[in-house]
């Protein structure tokens, strides 16, 4: 009672920090975007000027649905056919534009929850292989379009999220501490 009632106490200090440590947060992001996301871009637009081979993408995708083991889940066979669908949708001739895979790449996972939710079936080890599976034959189909450097970009932008995602998890983590804490 006498912290909260104090003006400008340890109450204010513990709040500035808090703020400061928000603006570091957004700062980290707003540097990683400026770095980092023109090299994705330019890498993009170098894989475009050859193209994407859609059917590569679709026919890997066949043999995925033809998998024994997988082929059984519908979890697996709604999202792996939304996917190929989608893929199949903004093809023009054959040849898929790179910014669309990747945001195809971005969505696997919403895509991959929605489909579990429907079915009421969820195998998160069966559903994270698949999204990594679908995502390599992306990366791979970006990289022989001519968009050498991909995955390092790809990695790169994962390290530099992976410590703001840490931050962020240690923060909702301390509201709710896994054991109670008797402070009185």
């Amino acid at each position: 009672r006498i912290t909260a009632t104090t003006p400008q106490g340890i109450s204010a200090q513990f709040g500035q920090r808090r703020l400061d440590q928000l603006a570091a947060i957004e700062a980290a992001k707003k540097a990683r975007d400026e770095q980092v996301v023109p090299i994705g871009l330019g890498i993009l637009d170098k894989a475009n000027k050859q193209g994407v081979q859609a059917e590569v993408i679709t026919s890997k995708i066949d043999d995925m649905l033809a998998t024994p083991g997988r082929r059984a889940s519908d979890v697996v066979q709604k999202t792996l056919t939304s996917v190929r669908e989608k893929i199949g949708s903004l093809s023009k001739d054959g040849v898929v534009d790179a910014r669309d895979l990747y945001t195809v790449r971005k969505e696997l996972g919403n895509t991959i929850q929605t489909h579990a939710k429907e079915t009421a079936n969820w195998d998160k080890r069966l559903a994270s292989g698949l999204e990594r599976d679908i995502q390599k034959v992306i990366d791979d189909q970006i990289e022989a379009a001519g968009g050498a450097g991909w995955k390092q970009y790809l990695a790169e932008y994962s390290k530099r999220s992976q410590a703001m995602a840490a931050d962020i998890e240690r923060r909702r983590m301390a509201l709710r501490p896994p054991q109670r804490t008797e402070l009185g």
